[in-house]
């Protein structure tokens, strides 16, 4: 005859299975008790990418404390892990580099040296543009930087236009000291980045490239959008690593548009439901056409946001549920971020890891002020958090 098992003993088989994953992926519904930790868990994924070769918990043997030499290729929601320490906020890891490749060597970048009287001219040609469309006045180190990378002058203009005004360093509420080119996150003009190339390596084993629904526009249509040239039949397609960042993006993009807070089943269910007498055709096509959709709807969809990037406030974040609001700034301008990577392949391109660290970081910050813990759910999930703790605790206490 089964003996039935105590309430104490369900319990502690419960713990046990708690111990054993302690490690959660970010797509379960019981991860986040507020927004901080979940963009935390985000900023630690991107940091995973950048130091000291912390993979997946572990370290590559010989990683030199260089840029990355690893891509991941198949960031999604399942694949980040969030770590619940003992003490402290959770942290973000990254699982699963079957699709990952890794380079041996690097390519410099930004490496273009003018002399003094090339500078000198070049500088006057560009400051007349830039200053005449941004009715602001720039540093020259903005200056130099952008020529390091473009030897066309209209090409440099554009550049810092687009940059200031990604930046919100123009309009009515801009601050008018003379723009500097740590206003707009850019390097020492003498920096040149050694950048790992991934185009002469093999990924592991399998074709896949990432998981459709998080993929990068260009990923997931197999050329450059912003540069469709860049991918001819002698240059085919490369995942870069800015293409991982976006992909992170859109994991974030997928719980601001899909749950309504924290804690367990907070899932806009009533939204999403064709059934429901709340239902939101726009939230519901938003859902299909970015995550849920064929493959083809979801090229189109990637296409179209990339064309006119514009259109992303209104189809993406515009249907973000009110729990999200505070995130809607750092999201656009991680957005714009990439954009800018993308269009130009300058210094968003080759530094992004540390572009939208900097986002992430002032994200937690500034809203870490004013969020609360007021809220039912938001106290409901502290408190079961702190349960699993005592129980955890408990157990491998005795």
């Amino acid at each position: 005859m089964l003996r039935t098992k105590t309430a104490m003993e369900k319990i502690e088989a419960d713990v046990d299975r708690d111990i054993q994953n302690t490690l959660h992926t970010i797509d379960t519904e019981e991860i986040f008790k507020t927004i901080i930790p979940a963009m935390t868990t985000i900023n630690g994924s991107l940091e995973a990418l950048t130091k000291d070769g912390k993979y997946d918990g572990a370290r590559w043997a010989g990683f030199p404390k260089e840029p990355p030499l690893v891509l991941h290729r198949d960031v999604s929601a399942g694949n980040v892990l969030i770590f619940q320490g003992k003490d402290g906020p959770p942290y973000g890891r990254l699982m699963d580099y079957d699709h990952a490749k890794k380079a041996e060597n690097y390519d410099l970048s930004g490496t273009r040296n003018l002399s003094p009287s090339q500078l000198e001219t070049e500088r006057g040609i560009v400051r007349i543009s830039v200053e005449h469309a941004l009715k602001r006045k720039v540093d020259n180190d903005v200056l130099d930087v952008a020529l390091k990378w473009f030897d066309d002058t209209i090409d440099a203009s554009g550049y810092i236009r687009t940059a200031a005004q990604f930046t919100g360093l123009v309009g009515e509420n801009a601050p008018q000291k003379p723009i500097c080119a740590t206003d707009l996150g850019w390097g020492p003009v003498n920096k040149t980045y050694k950048w790992p190339d991934f185009a002469k390596r093999d990924a592991g084993p399998g074709e896949r490239t990432g998981t459709l629904p998080h993929m990068a526009g260009d990923v997931i249509n197999a050329q450059s959008l912003h540069s469709p040239g860049r991918c001819a039949e002698d240059r085919p397609f490369v995942h870069e690593a800015i293409h991982d960042v976006e992909s992170l993006l859109w994991v974030l993009v997928r719980f601001c548009l899909t749950r309504k807070g924290p804690g367990i089943n907070m899932r806009r269910e009533d939204e999403l439901d064709k059934q429901s007498p709340s239902y939101n055709r726009e939230l519901r096509d938003t859902v299909v056409a970015l995550f849920e959709g064929s493959d083809e709807v979801l090229k189109k969809k990637k296409s179209s946001l990339h064309g006119d990037w514009e259109s992303f406030e209104g189809e993406v974040v515009a249907h973000f549920h009110p729990y999200f609001e505070p995130l809607k700034p750092y999201v656009r301008r991680w957005w714009t971020t990439l954009i800018l990577g993308y269009k130009y392949r300058a210094e968003e391109f080759y530094n992004i890891h540390d572009h939208i660290i900097r986002i992430l970081d002032e994200a937690i910050k500034e809203i870490g002020k004013t969020l609360t813990e007021d809220d039912e759910a938001t106290k409901a999930e502290i408190n079961r958090r702190k349960i699993h703790v005592w129980l955890l605790s408990d157990v491998r206490n005795r």
